[in-house]
């Protein structure tokens, strides 16, 4: 869980802080967990987490939203992508920026439509389309330059 929400708020001081909200959150509601399966426990904890990040976006640092260049346009070299280590890629996503990293986080990782993701941070769907999109682009640039070095 500390890496789930370090991933959005990338400060470890106050990644323990909404963390022991969370669990906090998770200590005072456990009698409304409703056990449906394996797993059951761990994705509630999780979507509870994963709530307290983002609410701490919305409410401590308003998102910034940058504008979508359409003039960066690499391409992927797989091959050197296998290489390279997983803590580098988890660094590089860090690197984002705030916005782009969450949507990025919310879309390809957690799996959220953009529909899903807009209400979650209270922007346009529009916006989380063009914000992936530069998620995206600004990841590659990053990657490929770690590749050619």
């Amino acid at each position: 869980m500390t890496r789930m929400c370090y991933r959005y708020i990338k400060d470890e001081s106050e990644t323990m802080l909404v963390l022991n909200e969370g669990f906090l959150k998770i200590y005072r509601n456990i009698a409304q967990f409703e056990y449906r399966g394996e797993g059951g426990l761990t994705a509630w904890v999780k979507k509870v987490m994963l709530n307290e990040a983002l609410g701490y976006l919305r409410k401590r640092k308003p998102l910034h939203v940058s504008s979508l260049d359409e003039s960066s346009d690499l391409s992927w070299d797989y091959i050197a992508l296998e290489n390279l280590e997983a803590e580098y890629i988890f660094q590089a996503i860090l690197s984002l920026p705030e916005g782009y990293r969450a949507v990025f986080n919310l879309s390809v990782i957690e799996g959220f439509s953009h529909k899903e993701i807009a209400e979650k941070l209270g922007i346009a769907e529009s916006t989380s389309r063009s914000q992936l999109v530069q998620a995206k682009r600004r990841l590659q640039s990053i990657l490929i330059k770690e590749i050619c070095r």
